[in-house]
């Protein structure tokens, strides 16, 4: 669902014309990439599952990667580049030079968190990343 909510937002964000079909094909073609962050982040949620205390907060940063990593990796980088690393380099740079974006976005991630507002929580998070990402 992030993966077809991203390219959505990629393609709104740079004033294309956008259709579902045109989302699924952006998936597709970098469905390789697709399947490796999502299994990342099923491995990470099933890891810190088994971790008391602070396991809310590991999700929740679990869930921010997923919010901004898929729009890293369906923006236009080349085939081959570590999207994971660039995404965590993202985030850092969201973090610094726009604070109160980042705040939204984690705060976006949270409210993702709970199963009825993640319907409306995970579009608008993942268009700020969208939006986030094209001026970092």
């Amino acid at each position: 669902v992030l993966a077809i909510l991203s390219a959505e937002s990629k393609l709104a964000v740079s004033a294309q014309p956008y259709t579902m079909s045109a989302a699924w094909q952006e998936v597709r073609r970098r469905s390789e990439d697709v399947a490796i962050l999502t299994v990342i982040g099923i491995a990470l949620l099933l890891i810190w599952s088994f971790v008391p205390i602070i396991s809310p907060l590991l999700d929740l940063l679990t869930e921010l990667l997923l919010v901004v990593g898929f729009p890293v990796l369906l923006s236009d980088m080349p085939e081959g580049t570590d999207f994971v690393s660039v995404t965590f380099r993202k985030i850092v740079k969201i973090a610094d030079e726009d604070p109160v974006s980042f705040l939204v976005l984690l705060a976006g991630s949270f409210i993702s968190m709970i199963p009825v507002l993640n319907f409306v929580a995970l579009p608008y998070s993942v268009v700020l990343s969208t939006l986030c990402i094209r001026e970092v």
